[in-house]
C-alpha cells in the first residue's frame, strides 16, 4: 500500500483502526439483552407459581387473583423490553458481520434485524435465518443446529404464552372455572419450560456470536500493526522534485568574537 506524493511513492505501514472502529464488542447491548432474557425466564416461573397458588392455596381470596394479574403484567412488560434489546443486539451484530465476512455471505442487512420481526408470516422464519447467517461468522460447529433448536423452542413458547392469556380471566375469577384453571396451569408450566429453554439457548447464541465476531476481527487485523505516528518514517524529507534527501540540521554560523 503506498501513499502518493508528487513524484514520489512512499510505502506505508499497516495502521490499526478500521477494524476496531467498525467491529464493536457491544457490552451494553449484550448485557441488556441477556439481563432481560433472564428476567423474562424468572417472570414466567413466577406466573406459573402464581396460578398454582391461586388454584390450590388461595382459591377464594382476592390476593391470589392480584398476584396472577401482577405476574402477567410483568411477563408482558419484560417480554417487550427483551424483544427490543435483542433486536438492538441483532442490529449491531449484523453491522459487525458486514465488516468481517465476504460480500454476499450475509443474506440480510441491518434493517432486517427490525423488519424481520414485523413482516406478517415472514416473522415466522426471517429472524431465524438472519441469526443463522450471523452464527456462521463464528466458525464453530453446530451453530446452525443451535439456532434451529432455539427458534423451535421460542415459537412454541410464544404461542403457548399467547393461548394462556385467553385463560387468565378464568383463573382470576376463580369459582366455576375449574377446567379452565387446570388447563391454564398446564399452559403456564409449559410456557415456563419453553421460556427457560429458549432463553438459555438465545443467551448461548449471543455469547457465541459475540466471541466469534471479535475473534475473527482480531484475525483480520494485521499482526504487529501499529498506529503510525508523525516522523515514523525516519528523518527523510520529500522535496517538490520528488527526491529523498537526508534532513540534517545545520549548525548556525559562528559569530566572530571580539578582536
Amino acid at each position: 500500500m503506498t501513499h502518493a506524493y508528487p513524484g514520489f511513492a512512499m510505502p506505508m505501514m499497516p495502521v490499526v483502526g478500521p477494524m476496531p472502529e467498525r467491529v464493536r464488542a457491544m457490552p451494553v447491548r449484550t448485557g441488556m439483552a441477556i439481563t432481560l432474557l433472564v428476567l423474562v425466564m424468572i417472570a414466567n416461573v413466577a406466573r406459573a407459581g402464581a396460578i398454582g397458588y391461586r388454584m390450590y392455596v388461595d382459591p377464594g381470596m382476592q390476593m391470589g387473583a392480584t398476584v396472577v394479574g401482577w405476574t402477567q403484567w410483568a411477563c408482558a412488560a419484560l417480554f417487550l423490553a427483551a424483544a427490543i434489546a435483542v433486536i438492538c443486539w441483532m442490529w449491531g451484530a449484523a453491522g459487525n458481520a458486514q465488516w468481517i465476512t465476504p460480500p454476499g455471505s450475509q443474506r440480510f442487512g441491518q434493517v432486517w434485524a427490525l423488519f424481520g420481526w414485523l413482516i406478517p408470516f415472514g416473522c415466522l422464519f426471517l429472524p431465524a435465518m438472519q441469526l443463522s447467517d450471523l452464527s456462521r461468522t463464528t466458525g464453530r460447529p453446530h451453530s446452525g443446529a443451535l439456532v434451529g433448536w432455539w427458534w423451535a423452542m421460542w415459537l412454541i413458547f410464544d404461542h403457548v404464552s399467547g393461548a394462556l392469556m385467553y385463560l387468565l380471566p378464568a383463573v382470576i375469577i376463580g369459582f366455576g372455572h375449574d377446567k379452565a384453571q387446570a388447563f391454564a396451569l398446564v399452559l403456564a408450566v409449559l410456557s415456563m419450560i419453553f421460556a427457560l429453554t429458549s432463553g438459555l439457548l438465545l443467551i448461548a447464541l449471543i455469547r457465541r456470536i459475540n466471541a466469534g465476531q471479535l475473534a475473527l476481527a482480531g484475525e483480520l487485523t494485521p499482526a504487529g500493526a501499529q498506529e503510525v505516528a508523525p516522523g515514523a518514517y525516519g528523518d527523510h524529507k520529500i522535496t517538490e522534485l520528488g527526491t529523498d534527501e537526508r534532513a540534517t540540521e545545520q549548525a548556525p554560523p559562528a559569530v566572530p568574537g571580539p578582536a
